[in-house]
């Protein structure tokens, strides 16, 4: 891990403590402050890495296909929480096997 990403992390610790001190009147200054602040680079960076790393992902190219006659392909636009789950969509779109759309939104 890199000094100026301890630094950073630093100097926003020491602000965030500062503004607690000024506006909390329960809030004590860590006995241990470069413990919680290396504590907390590596956390973050430890993030960061996991976030970008680009070796674990995979792509999948993908392309729409024309459906056999008589079958129409139907997309909705939407989201799913907890995937699955509870979804939502907001539009839905019914494409013809020679390519046509038709399209609706709510």
């Amino acid at each position: 891990m890199a000094s100026h990403f301890i630094f950073e992390v630093a100097i926003h610790q020491l602000w965030a403590w500062r503004k607690k001190v000024q506006h909390n009147d329960s809030f004590h200054f860590p006995h241990n402050p470069s413990d919680l602040i290396i504590a907390k680079a590596k956390e973050i960076h430890k993030c960061l890495v996991k976030a970008l790393d680009l070796n674990h992902r995979e792509v999948e190219f993908i392309k729409w296909e024309a459906p056999s006659h008589p079958f129409i392909k139907v997309n909705v636009d939407g989201c799913a929480k907890n995937n699955p789950g509870p979804a939502m969509g907001d539009s839905l779109e019914i494409r013809m096997e020679n390519g046509s759309l038709d399209s609706w939104r709510t």
